[in-house]
């Protein structure tokens, strides 16, 4: 006889058994067939409660893996899009700025970018592609040929950056990339004489009432120069003999020091 076989005979014969004693006390054949049936009803009953909460739980386990995945594409989908704008807004300039705006080789272009409104300390960057030389000829600029010459074409920007901050007021910023600090400084040196006047379109017209004048800022040596009111009209310097700042006044040239100060803020 098989294990199987002998496990049914002895199941039949406890039920038997069980059969006989109920008897014996009197219960009735159908009484014992009631409660064998509702013996066997509370056993489904206990296996069908164990598969339904495991389906429960597997389908919670689903839930928590779809959701999660869900938010992680959601987060890889912001973290690239800011990424994206990151670049956007200063993959071209000299400095990542905070805000930019497209502008077209041509003067009217150049003017309402600069009427762009600009967040509190923020920079806004004036994009254009247009090397250093075509853009002094769209504002009217005549810088002598040592300026011009010192100045890099190479990206990014085709070497110089118009921006804007604002703090107090909109303050315009031009910065240029150069490949010889001597012959910069030279051309500048020249340029003071007539500056002002040709640098009219980006920065405020004022009359100037004395000539440039040597000022230390921020460890950084500037040329500054004043209206008769004793208020600055221009203001340029070098950084790192890399760089040349022209700014209107201090607090703009200060935040230029600043960003060139962290490495996060170089875009190049």
């Amino acid at each position: 006889m098989s294990e199987q076989e002998k496990s049914e005979l002895k199941g039949l014969r406890t039920l038997q058994t069980d059969a006989q004693e109920y008897m014996k006390k009197g219960v009735s054949f159908a009484e014992i067939a009631a409660e064998a049936s509702k013996r066997q009803d509370l056993s489904s009953e206990k296996e069908t409660t164990k598969i339904s909460l495991k389906k429960i739980a597997l389908i919670s386990i689903i839930i928590v893996i779809i959701v999660g995945v869900g938010l992680g594409s959601f987060w890889l989908f912001n973290r690239k899009e800011q990424e994206k704008q990151s670049v956007s807004l200063g993959s071209k300039s000299i400095l990542v700025s905070d805000q930019q705006v497209e502008a077209g080789a041509d003067l009217n272009s150049i003017r309402s970018a600069l009427k762009t409104s600009v967040r509190l300390n923020n920079l806004l960057y004036i994009s254009m592609v247009v090397k250093p030389e075509d853009f002094f000829k769209l504002i009217k600029a005549n810088p002598p040929t040592e300026l011009t010459d010192s100045l890099t074409d190479s990206p990014p920007a085709g070497g110089f950056m118009l921006s804007k901050f604002y703090l107090s007021k909109d303050w315009p910023i031009l910065i240029f990339k150069i490949r010889s600090y001597e012959l910069a400084f030279s051309g500048m040196i020249k340029w003071e004489k007539t500056m002002s006047d040709d640098l009219s379109e980006i920065f405020s017209p004022s009359k100037p009432g004395f000539d440039f004048q040597d000022k230390e800022i921020q460890s950084h040596d500037t040329r500054i120069l004043y209206d008769e009111n004793g208020n600055s009209v221009l203001i340029y310097s070098f950084i790192n003999r890399k760089y040349l700042v022209i700014a209107q006044n201090e607090e703009p040239i200060k935040e230029i020091f600043r960003r060139f100060s962290f490495p996060q803020y170089l875009n190049e």
